[in-house]
């Protein structure tokens, strides 16, 4: 048997062996859905600041949901947010980095349904940015310590929706300016498969739409899976938005594309990093490199 599956394995084409994410147009659908009760559930918004937070919150409300905000600052405060809204919706400010604050903050909130992370939306483009770790710290940072808090609740373990923009290669043609979200992905897949309770949901929105306009796939979306979290039938969890169509990844068959060169482009004024440079294979490709004309 070993010999038989050593000769299957030489003769199989590595191709046939790997898969890779594409993303597929998908309507969203509720028709089918048996009709649930959705009035004053309690949702909290880690709010950005570029609007989409108080826009899906607006949008939530309209469905009769009851909403709390909290927004990045320098120390632990709660009011009400009159200065963003105009209304009454209670929210709070805490320190990114301080788990202490997120403690307090979820002492002072009742039973949540669910979770709605936007604060990856306020990294800055990679060219823009001047410091790195605390951009980085502002999405999958404080991603961390949400989910060291909410582990540690009494109280019935809410939904988990993640969201970035421009972060994810839906299409060939996008542009990844906000790739320094991407993290949340990684960090997304990992909560899904470690803690199924959270129902984790990855959502992509388009750097063209507006907040009213995202916020409306958003509050969709949140419905949706509302709905189908109490049936039998999965529900996405990793969603993305492109030019008003929604997206949903699947796995195929990895197809092996045509190279452009076979040579690797090796410029001296570029750096490159090699992991795991001391041992013997990582020194050769260090000579390697070097002999084709890098210098850093």
């Amino acid at each position: 048997l070993v010999a038989k599956h050593r000769e299957e394995a030489t003769q199989t084409p590595i191709c046939d062996w790997l898969y890779e994410v594409v993303w597929q147009p998908q309507l969203l659908t509720l028709s089918t859905l048996p009709a649930v009760e959705t009035e004053g559930r309690q949702w909290l918004i880690f709010a950005d600041a570029s609007g989409h937070g108080e826009a899906l919150a607006a949008q939530l409300r309209q469905q009769g949901d009851i909403i709390t905000l909290v927004y990045a600052g320098l120390k632990y405060h709660s009011a009400n947010n009159k200065q963003y809204t105009g209304g009454d919706i209670p929210y709070f400010q805490i320190d990114p980095i301080q788990r202490e604050d997120y403690e307090r903050l979820f002492a002072a909130l009742p039973p949540l349904y669910g979770i709605v992370h936007l604060w990856s939306l306020d990294i800055l483009s990679l060219d823009k940015v001047s410091n790195l770790i605390e951009n980085v710290q502002l999405g999958s940072g404080t991603l961390l310590n949400l989910i060291q808090t909410v582990l540690q609740l009494e109280t019935p373990t809410p939904s988990l929706w993640l969201v970035t923009k421009n972060a994810q290669a839906v299409r060939k043609n996008d542009s990844l300016v906000g790739v320094l979200q991407s993290p949340l992905w990684g960090m997304g897949k990992v909560i899904a498969l470690a803690h199924p309770e959270l129902n984790c949901v990855s959502i992509e929105l388009d750097g063209e739409g507006l907040p009213d306009e995202q916020a409306k796939f958003l509050a969709a979306e949140l419905r949706a899976a509302s709905e189908f979290r109490h049936t039998t039938i999965p529900h996405e969890s990793q969603v993305a938005w492109r030019n008003r169509t929604r997206y949903v990844s699947r796995f195929k068959g990895y197809q092996k594309h045509p190279a452009t060169s076979s040579k690797m482009p090796i410029r001296p004024d570029a750096t490159y990093l090699i992991t795991g440079g001391f041992g013997g294979l990582g020194l050769l490709v260090a000579r390697w490199m070097v002999e084709q004309g890098a210098t850093h």
